[in-house]
């Protein structure tokens, strides 16, 4: 062996590739803004599913305050009808208990509404919208592929 090659090989040489390093910095920076943004969505989507559990919990509870105003309402129409016909009450507060019943009717088919539109809510948030509709959406693109070859 000649002398230069013996020095070579006893002495280290610092081997470092700084490319690599920089692409490795630069990919675990990147990982971690995208952990960031993941745990990110999923508490937004936890937010908006316990928004769409709340807000679906005190619809349903106007609904059934509605349904009991409607019903009371309607009794206390049928009073003021049994009244008038004993002579105890007057066609003024009959017409005025039957403006209250459509009121009351009225909130009631809102306040159902307002149900309807927060498991609507709810369901789109779990992701269940289709599937609780029975909608396939293999079967909606076979329907629109279908339709757009028709002439």
């Amino acid at each position: 062996m000649s002398p230069g090659i013996s020095r070579l090989t006893t002495k280290r040489l610092p081997l470092r590739n700084r490319i690599a390093q920089a692409d490795s910095a630069r990919d675990t920076i990147q990982l971690r803004q995208a952990q960031g943004r993941t745990a990110k969505l999923e508490n937004d989507i936890r937010q908006q599913i316990e928004n769409a559990a709340i807000a679906l919990e005190n619809a349903h509870q106007a609904y059934a305050a509605a349904v009991e105003s409607r019903d009371y309402q309607q009794q206390l129409l049928q009073a003021e009808i049994d009244k008038f016909a004993v002579g105890a009450s007057t066609n003024f507060m009959i017409v005025q208990d039957q403006a209250y019943l459509a009121q009351a009717r009225s909130t009631e088919v809102a306040a159902r509404s307002d149900w309807m539109k927060a498991q609507l809510s709810l369901d789109r948030a779990l992701g269940d919208l289709l599937e609780k509709n029975n909608v396939v959406f293999d079967d909606v693109i076979r329907e629109q592929v279908g339709s757009s070859t028709k002439p």
